[in-house]
């Protein structure tokens, strides 16, 4: 089958980055609440993390990225697959860390984009410091020695968003954001090619993947091939309402059906009417996608290393590579983490089976476990853990592994004496008199005796007198009387170190 494409304007496609604090979320949703038809917003956007809006007539696609740092990697996909990025800075906290990062990311993608200086309705809101810090990091905005255009808003009241649309359009138009006319010819080797914002599995629709078409025309029916996946011919296509169509156009969020298995977040994907053409337009690209930031599946441990092996699940295969890489930071002596599974989907009974025959600990975010596998959790007592926001998570894993890990026992010496005389002995218990040297002495203590220089073996203290009182410790230049009990026969002349055991 041959198709025409028609040279058309293209909607640009926005991603909105910055600190996790500053209102990116927020704005987001103020747009996507005012722009849309209110039947039209809600549900699948949560899923694809993707919706278009109208604007003066002309459509805008954004993609929404999420701002804790674990989900770097995600941001920079998002990046990747859009045209333009809006960078939300607080008017009322300036640059963060995350802001810089955020910056990075856009810079690294080589995208033109802008600043909305966010929440300056708050009482203190200080825009001309916001610019300040802005200009102190590098970025340096229209009017003020710079080239990055910004404006203020207010995403909570909606002040100044529809100035930042405007912006939008008239960047995408500066940007010259059009479709290229391809011929017959061309068409009949790949129709349409784009990029992975995230992957799904569930048993009602298995493997779905959310996507951006950035160029061409995609259509049911056609062969999808992606990095690290299968190609297979597309079972089923939903706009970012969740309808289903036959067809998507350039810059449309996309929900694909069909998979065999997931394809990574980020990944270049293309499309054509033919499995053979679609091979060879896949032979001749860069179909590459960022690399995974896992944890090795295996982790070796030296003799005071303890593996702790794990079994992790997801909503989505992006959430898990952050919670991946999220515990790739978390280091505890004497312990090496080992991810032994991962997988999307909710916890089931195998994971618990898993876990019952490794002593693995089980991790979910943001899904559920089903009641079987509950039951057999409870039964095995097997420690699990579900989690909806990622630092609750680390804190949680943090705590459990602290538990486990193996302690190493250190001896430490708190004080000595010398033996002056032995008064009576009866089987291993030995009544002394002796003279603190350093430190102090104290009752239910373990004790070291040295004589000679020679480790002549350990015991303790079972009871300890000052002047025919009984105390509990005696300090450095004392005398003593105490009751040893000990395996071999003390001597005047030996000396007693005194041992606090410490576990590390």
């Amino acid at each position: 089958m041959r198709y025409n494409f028609q040279p058309m304007e293209k909607s640009p496609v926005i991603v909105v980055v910055g600190h996790i604090d500053h209102g990116k979320s927020t704005l987001l949703d103020y747009i996507r609440k005012t722009n849309t038809v209110e039947n039209e917003a809600g549900g699948i956007t949560q899923q694809i993390s993707a919706y278009e809006i109208n604007h003066q007539q002309k459509k805008i696609t954004f993609i929404d990225t999420p701002g804790h740092d674990a989900f770097s990697a995600m941001r920079e996909q998002g990046a990747r697959a859009a045209d333009l990025a809006i960078l939300v800075v607080s008017a009322e906290e300036g640059v963060k860390p995350q802001t810089l990062e955020a910056k990075a990311t856009i810079e690294k993608n080589q995208l033109p984009y802008i600043v909305a200086i966010n929440k300056i309705d708050q009482p203190t809101a200080n825009l001309e410091a916001t610019k300040k810090s802005l200009a102190e990091n590098g970025i340096y905005l229209e009017g003020l020695g710079g080239e990055v255009p910004f404006t203020a808003i207010s995403a909570k009241t909606g002040q100044g968003i529809s100035e930042l649309l405007d912006l939008i359009l008239l960047a995408a138009e500066m940007a010259a954001l059009k479709k290229e006319k391809t011929n017959e010819t061309d068409a009949a080797d790949w129709l349409a090619e784009g990029f992975i914002l995230e992957a799904q599995t569930s048993p009602q629709r298995g493997v779905t993947a959310a996507a951006i078409v950035r160029r061409g025309v995609l259509r049911r029916g056609d062969y999808l091939g992606a990095e690290n996946s299968d190609c297979f011919r597309i079972k089923k296509l939903e706009d970012w309402h969740g309808r289903e169509t036959e067809i998507l156009t350039a810059s449309s969020p996309a929900v694909i059906f069909g998979w065999k298995t997931a394809p990574a977040p980020g990944a270049r994907w293309y499309s054509a009417a033919a499995k053979d053409q679609l091979m060879k337009k896949i032979k001749s690209s860069d179909v590459s996608g960022p690399a995974a930031d896992k944890l090795p599946s295996a982790a070796t441990a030296n003799e005071n290393e303890k593996i702790m092996p794990l079994i992790i699940k997801a909503n989505t295969l992006g959430s898990l590579r952050a919670v991946e890489k999220e515990i790739g930071k978390i280091s505890v002596p004497n312990l090496k983490i080992q991810i032994l599974d991962s997988g999307i989907g909710a916890l089931t009974e195998n994971d618990f089976k898993l876990a019952r025959a490794t002593g693995a600990l089980v991790i979910g975010f943001q899904i559920k476990i089903e009641k079987a596998a509950e039951d057999l959790a409870l039964k095995n007592q097997t420690t699990y853990g579900l989690f909806e926001i990622i630092y609750k998570l680390n804190e949680w894993l943090e705590t459990e592994l602290e538990r486990r890990r193996p302690r190493i026992e250190v001896e430490i010496i708190i004080g000595s004496a010398k033996i002056i005389k032995l008064f009576s002995q009866t089987k291993n218990k030995q009544v002394v008199g002796g003279l603190v040297l350093d430190g102090k002495i104290s009752n239910r203590r373990a004790v070291r005796v040295r004589r000679r220089g020679a480790d002549l073996g350990a015991g303790e203290i079972l009871e300890l007198q000052q002047q025919q009182t009984a105390v509990k410790e005696v300090e450095k230049g004392k005398q003593f009387g105490a009751l040893v009990e000990m395996r071999h026969t003390l001597a005047p002349g030996d000396i007693l170190e005194i041992l606090e055991i410490e576990r590390k």
